[in-house]
């Protein structure tokens, strides 16, 4: 588009001195499908007709299709003070591309298709309330402040407390049925509100369509009367659901007591966890000297390698692969040299292996995809998929990958059901219920294990997890399914943190600080090298390539199966 049209059309937005979020989801034109999962951006600018978005870092998916097309844009804009996002639908207007040093930004220029009238004036509200009376924004800003203060305050407070009652942590989270109940009730009732509140904005903007197209007085009086009671009972609810959070909170304070004397994994530890993974590849062929699984160790090395800087040692893996053209028989296995193969690209920047992911990606796609292809290679193939589009535009991967996000659901086998959430991240969750997942896998997967370290006298019993039904199943490990269940509890208190739900949040993030408090009390120790042990169902004790790995995943919360949003 002419500069001097992008500038004219630019000036007719209105100047914002505070940026809002908006999720975007990229739509053909032509068809109106949907051609992106939700990408984050953010507002510049404002006006009647459009809004002004910029897009920091787009992704390879992104990028490709601003190449082709100039699509539609369905568009969540979040307003400060509003509790839902407002929806709407926008046409392309204008692109201008930026390089910010290392950074890459599109700013893009959108006009409106489709947004309610309401709505709309909400947005344009809230901009000249920015740009008109920054005394009354100051006022809105120190009462953000005393808000985030009091929450703070509040988080200090649970944090205290925390620490305080640990003791009875487990009892209380797998014992006390009570505990459990109410929260249940407690988001049963939320639930109701929120359809409730539901009911109320369709009330109320039926009301106000009426008192919109009557002339008579006395009926403009009536609708009136009628809106204000409907406004009445949408504030006694709001109210009432933040009495509930407050009530949440108070039971998570009781279920998130953090043990006091637990022995924490500290920086030294993680250090001595990667020196002793270090100490066992191989300087010639590269490969990891395992115990257990060697494909599955060697390709977790190799993205542990790429996550810390190492790869010089990352790359001496992937050689030994495809520079020997490794005939790796099992369909899962080779995924996963695709996905350590992926992440080094993305991490590096290094295209070397690109090309050969290609081919083997399609080679697969052509011999999978043409039979009934097993859920588990189904999902590590969508991940695979998910991985190379952020890195290069492919349309026939693309029309697989659309086709997998369409037809996979959630697996049975847990072990499934970690990677399938792991490699959807945020792309599907919205329609799973988290909440209900995890507490599936904690009231089916829970275990206790009594344990003694070597050369240490003192018995410990570790809480975690066992993804079996059998709790004595020699072929898991109680470790690793414990670091993927820390992962999970992560993954859920970003997924509500997003969504402002502060309370859920923190109380999935202080679930995985406890497990992963409890996973320091059987850290080996030998020398500067420190590792974590294979303990599977019967409680066997050597050192574990894969245990120690997904330690530190866990410790970082570094997702395996996909690409941090």
């Amino acid at each position: 588009m002419p500069r001097a049209r992008v500038e004219h059309e630019r000036r007719n937005f209105i100047r914002l001195d505070r940026i809002f979020p908006v999720e975007i989801q990229l739509i053909d034109p032509h068809n109106q499908n949907i051609l992106t999962e939700w990408q984050q951006a953010f507002t510049d600018n404002v006006s009647k007709g459009g809004i002004c978005l910029i897009i920091n870092q787009p992704c390879g998916i992104v990028k490709g299709i601003f190449e082709k097309i100039q699509p539609d844009f369905d568009l969540k804009i979040f307003i400060p003070f509003n509790k839902t996002p407002i929806k709407a639908k926008g046409q392309f207007r204008w692109l201008v591309k930026k390089k910010l040093d290392e950074l890459d930004q599109y700013i893009i220029g959108v006009s409106y298709k489709e947004i309610h009238a309401s709505d709309n004036k909400k947005i344009i509200h809230y901009a000249y309330l920015k740009k008109l009376t920054p005394i009354f924004a100051l006022g809105i800003i120190a009462i953000l402040l005393a808000s985030i203060t009091f929450s703070f305050y509040f988080n200090i407070k649970l944090i205290k407390s925390n620490l305080g009652l640990a003791h009875d942590l487990f009892s209380i989270l797998h014992k006390s049925r009570k505990a459990k109940n109410t929260i249940k009730e407690i988001k049963k009732e939320k639930d109701e509100l929120d359809l409730k509140l539901s009911e109320l904005a369709i009330k109320g903007k039926n009301l106000n369509e009426r008192l919109q197209s009557v002339s008579d007085a006395k009926k403009k009086e009536f609708f009136e009367d009628e809106i204000k009671i409907v406004d009445r009972e949408i504030v006694s609810i709001k109210s009432r659901m933040i009495d509930l959070y407050f009530k949440e909170a108070e039971i998570t304070e009781d279920l998130l007591s953090v043990e006091k004397k637990q022995l924490k994994i500290t920086n030294t530890d993680i250090e001595g966890m990667y020196k002793w993974l270090e100490s066992l590849q191989d300087l010639d062929s590269g490969q990891i000297k395992s115990l257990g699984s060697g494909y599955k160790d060697n390709f977790l090395m190799c993205q542990l390698y790429s996550i810390f800087g190492d790869y010089d040692q990352a790359q001496k893996i992937l050689e030994f692969y495809f520079t020997n053209n490794i005939n790796i028989l099992n369909i899962e296995n080779q995924l996963d040299l695709l996905i350590a193969a992926l992440k080094y690209t993305y991490i590096t920047k290094d295209n070397t292996y690109l090309e050969t992911v290609k081919k083997k990606l399609e080679k697969i796609i052509n011999t999978e995809l043409k039979k009934p292809a097993e859920p588990k290679v189904e999902l590590k193939l969508y991940a695979v998929l998910a991985i190379y589009l952020q890195l290069e535009w492919n349309d026939i991967f693309n029309m697989h990958y659309r086709v997998l996000e369409q037809n996979l659901k959630l697996p049975v086998n847990p072990d499934e059901q970690f990677e399938y959430l792991m490699a959807f991240n945020f792309r599907k969750i919205d329609e799973l219920n988290i909440s209900d997942i995890i507490t599936r896998l904690e009231d089916n997967f829970y275990c206790t294990k009594n344990y003694n370290v070597k050369l240490d006298p003192q018995s410990y019993s570790i809480k975690g997890f066992i993804f079996s039904t059998d709790k004595n199943d020699p072929s898991r490990n109680f470790v690793e399914d414990t670091a993927k269940m820390v992962l999970i509890y992560k993954l859920a208190a970003k997924y509500f943190e997003v969504r402002r739900d502060i309370y859920r949040s923190k109380f999935y993030r202080d679930k995985a600080f406890v497990y992963m408090d409890n996973l320091s009390s059987i850290v080996n120790t030998n020398g500067v090298y420190r590792f974590m042990p294979y303990v599977d169902g019967i409680f066997s004790d050597q050192s574990s390539v894969a245990s120690t790995v997904y330690t530190i995943f866990a410790y970082y919360n570094y997702n395996p199966y996909g690409l941090d949003e």
